[in-house]
């Protein structure tokens, strides 16, 4: 007898409901039922925008629109080779800034004379006069 004792108290601690804080399976609390999500689907584009934004303000970028759309606003050529760094306004202002722009040595002469027609792209991507200015950076 004391091996089936032995057999039945093990059988009994690993049995799901004999344990401590463990529910059933068939418990009224839905243990083991797929959970209900709330709210619609956002893309990790939407998620990380929002996010990072603190950080763009930090860096000057009161939205994040000119960064995430970069790649529409100067082309995928010139995308490839730049990366808006700041946008820099005068003291008390935030219309007609400078905006710093890191790219590669070989393509600034292109970001330079695509430069009015970019002030243009952001300008009309902002509503109202943003940039005035284009500052270009060597990239390191």
């Amino acid at each position: 007898m004391a091996a089936r004792e032995r057999h039945e108290r093990a059988n009994n601690s690993t049995r799901r409901e004999h344990r401590g804080n463990v529910l059933r399976m068939e418990d009224e609390s839905g243990f083991g039922k797929p959970k209900e999500r709330g709210g619609e689907a956002r893309s990790i584009g939407d998620l990380l925008r929002g996010a990072a934004a603190p950080a763009f303000r930090r860096m000057g970028f009161g939205r994040s629109d000119l960064v995430a759309r970069w790649r529409e606003i100067v082309g995928p050529a010139l995308a490839a080779h730049s990366t808006p760094i700041t946008i820099r306004y005068a003291p008390g202002r935030k219309s007609a800034g400078v905006l710093d722009i890191s790219a590669d040595l070989s393509h600034a002469p292109a970001l330079r004379d695509a430069g009015p027609k970019i002030i243009e792209h952001i300008n009309g991507l902002f509503g109202y006069p943003a940039v005035a200015h284009i500052n270009i950076k060597p990239r390191r």
